[in-house]
């Protein structure tokens, strides 16, 4: 099999494993994509548990849309800041993928909240669509890139702190997936390393470093919340009982 194929290391790498030759580059080279494509297949499912927790349960409770909207937002600046960049997109594809699920997500919540006003929101949608495009037509100033870069590390931050005080207010997490949060904190210390071996560029770096500890703070909430939350949704669910049989 040979290297490309693999996708994991150099041909002048896989020669020297070949000959029981092992040096340090090639190791990284080989943890480094390794990790690459562990994320990848991370990302094609890390929202999953949370989008089926919500069509499981048919309710949005608990859970924050500002939270959700503003992740979807960065993680788009995101894709556009590295593909300006000309990064390799296994660098950064994860969060192709992320952005696709929170929009789903999204939908999710205008669909099952109760008096959701969907036109201001449509309109914010076309103009982030339009601000993309003209990004990605060469007509943005390249002063402004540092500033696109840093865009999603301010966003994830904002992304996160609704739902961090939400959880706090409520004293439970609600209908939040554990496994969506654990999963997306074990990526973006990956990421961390990732970055730091493949690319030079601190502001990717920042990014990574606030996603982290914004899903880590959320992860330490849900498991300290715990039986807060399974009383709480218990109680949610003896409600629709109750209202189906009247």
């Amino acid at each position: 099999m040979s290297s490309k194929i693999l996708g994991l290391v150099s041909q002048e790498c896989l020669d020297k494993f070949m000959a029981f030759d092992i040096e340090k580059s090639c190791v990284n080279e080989f943890i480094v994509n390794g990790l690459n494509m562990g994320i990848m297949a991370g990302a094609l499912a890390v929202k999953m548990p949370q989008i089926i927790k919500i069509f499981a349960n048919k309710s949005v409770q608990g859970i924050s849309e500002a939270s959700f909207a503003l992740e979807f937002i960065a993680s788009s600046l995101f894709c556009t800041y590295n593909m300006l960049m000309r990064h390799p997109f296994a660098a950064w594809g994860e969060m192709f993928f992320v952005s696709v699920q929170c929009m789903i997500l999204l939908c999710l919540f205008w669909w099952y909240a109760p008096q959701i006003d969907l036109l201001p929101r449509v309109l914010l949608m076309n103009m982030g669509s339009f601000g993309f495009m003209w990004a990605m037509s060469g007509q943005m100033p390249e002063q402004f890139l540092p500033l696109l870069g840093m865009a999603p590390a301010v966003l994830g931050i904002a992304a996160r702190l609704p739902q961090i005080a939400l959880n706090f207010k409520q004293g439970n997490t609600g209908h939040l997936a554990f496994l969506t949060f654990f999963l997306s904190f074990m990526g973006n210390l990956a990421r961390i390393f990732t970055t730091l071996k493949q690319l030079n560029d601190p502001v990717t770096l920042a990014s990574h470093v606030c996603a982290a500890l914004c899903n880590g703070t959320i992860v330490a909430q849900i498991l300290y919340y715990w039986n807060a939350t399974k009383a709480s949704n218990a109680q949610e669910e003896k409600g629709k009982k109750a209202k189906k049989e009247e």
